[in-house]
């Protein structure tokens, strides 16, 4: 009960947004956004200034709140969506499915848009199916610099919002695209098997996996194909560089953490039976909020994956990144502002990191919590949801851990600090990777486990299929 409720808050969470009052609104989904005049100080009525906001196949409650409560704010300033792919029948009602030839249809047909006229004003990360074009389309200049805006704001601005995360993202010195939310992706072990040292090389990691008694597991796993999946293949954005059209998986770290995953025997694409008794090294996870920070007294280790530098840990946006174009005038950008601010306030923030549901079947009625959304941007809202969870506010009903049969853990203020800590030393900031450039690197890599290719071969395959699949999209 609890994945599946938090699954579904989680996904109604998903980059809704408030007005800068966080008000609450309708969350139901229109087709029409409706004219909102709005009159002026001597009583003249002005029409609205409509902003165009591309959006792709993703589900409507992602964005339709924010929308909706921009809408209503009667602020001189109306949003209209322009859809370039549904995401559902609105007859069946089921979710619309393409493929890759549909998908790339859409995200070309969008990019000329931008490129090529002068229609569209606010684009976020979602509105392509391949979320590396808003990558691309920061490193082309085709976005308005948001530290503008926020030189004038102050509610939303530098000394408000996570400067740390607000540095990863920036494009030499300019902020193209602002997240609300992030969450940590790395690599964990017990500290009796990995010691106390965070974010290893890997020399490191194979010198620690040397250490470890016979028959250990990497995450309740001995088979080639699932150490991949753990440690290369949750990390492979770590090999690509879209900012210049590079990749390397011909890198000496690529190739041996590669090799090291071939020393376990393959299971020929059978299903296994894990064996989680068996001592186990290290898994991946990714945290997503305040409650989910790990005890400083606790039993392990954040040891990232495995790079030449020890950077192999990273963070990434948990929901929308917006975007102004650049070709928009001033007037619209300023309008545009506004609707991105507003998801940025400590107010919004709050309200919509983490939301309860309550059903009088379900535990008496007592509110049952979702899982948090990311970790705030805004810092004041991070503090407050600190405090809030250390105080145990969002503690489920008793009978909800009976259920479920485990203790609950609830972090310290220590906790979250030393875990704010870990955050500020993490300097990578990733998109996700495309599935057609996945495809191709899986492909080959589970030609080399079946020992059809060489290491040799296979690494310069996809670095030279890679290499040509990137410099072509960007």
């Amino acid at each position: 009960m609890k994945k599946c409720t938090a699954i579904l808050l989680s996904s109604v969470l998903l980059c809704s947004a408030v007005s800068c009052n966080s008000n609450k609104v309708d969350n139901s989904v229109s087709e029409t956004v409706y004219n909102t005049d709005f009159s002026t100080s001597d009583g003249d009525n002005k029409e609205d200034i409509v902003l165009t906001m591309a959006i792709g196949g993703v589900d409507k409650r992602f964005y339709q709140q924010a929308v909706d409560n921009f809408n209503a704010e009667d602020n001189g300033y109306r949003i209209e969506l322009k859809q370039y792919r549904e995401y559902s029948d609105p007859e069946k009602g089921n979710i619309i499915v393409y493929d890759t030839e549909q998908d790339h249809m859409h995200d070309m047909e969008i990019l000329q848009d931008i490129m090529n006229t002068d229609e569209i004003d606010i684009v976020c990360n979602a509105s392509f199916s391949n979320e590396i074009y808003h990558e691309i389309l920061q490193n082309k200049g085709a976005f308005a610099d948001l530290y503008t805006f926020m030189e004038n704001d102050d509610k939303v601005n530098t000394s408000t919002l996570n400067s740390h995360i607000l540095e990863l993202n920036e494009k030499d010195g300019k902020l193209y695209t602002l997240p609300s939310y992030f969450n940590v992706h790395t690599l964990i072990g017990d500290k009796k098997y990995v010691g106390d040292k965070e974010n290893w090389t890997v020399d490191e990691f194979i010198e620690y996996w040397d250490k470890m008694p016979e028959n250990s597991a990497i995450s309740g796993s001995r088979r080639a194909e699932d150490v991949y999946y753990v440690v290369l293949r949750s990390n492979l954005e770590y090999f690509v560089d879209y900012e210049n059209a590079e990749v390397n998986f011909d890198s000496p770290e690529f190739r041996q953490m590669l090799e090291f995953c071939n020393t376990f025997p393959s299971n020929n694409g059978q299903k296994l039976d894990y064996d989680y008794e068996a001592p186990n090294f290290v898994y991946d996870i990714f945290f997503e909020g305040i409650n989910q920070v790990p005890s400083i007294s606790g039993t392990q280790t954040l040891v990232g994956y495995p790079s030449f530098d020890g950077e192999g840990a990273y963070l990434k946006a948990s929901g929308l990144c917006y975007s102004i174009s650049a070709k928009s005038s001033r007037e619209k950008q300023e309008g545009a502002w506004k609707f991105i601010r507003a998801q940025l306030t400590k107010e919004a923030q709050l309200a919509n990191v983490i939301e309860s549901y309550t059903d009088p079947d379900v535990f008496e009625g007592e509110p049952v919590w979702s899982a948090e959304f990311g970790f705030c941007v805004n810092d004041e809202a991070f503090k407050q949801m600190a405090e809030d969870v250390t105080a145990q506010k969002f503690r489920q009903p008793d009978a909800y851990y009976e259920q479920a049969e485990y203790e609950p853990h609830f972090p310290t203020m220590k906790d979250v600090e030393k875990f704010r800590e870990y955050i500020e030393s993490i300097e990578r900031w990733e998109v996700s990777l495309d599935r057609s450039l996945w495809e191709i690197i899986n492909e080959e890599i589970m030609a080399y486990f079946k020992g059809e290719k060489t290491l040799d071969e296979t690494v310069d395959i996809i670095q030279n299929r890679a290499q040509i699949w990137v410099s072509e999209q960007a």
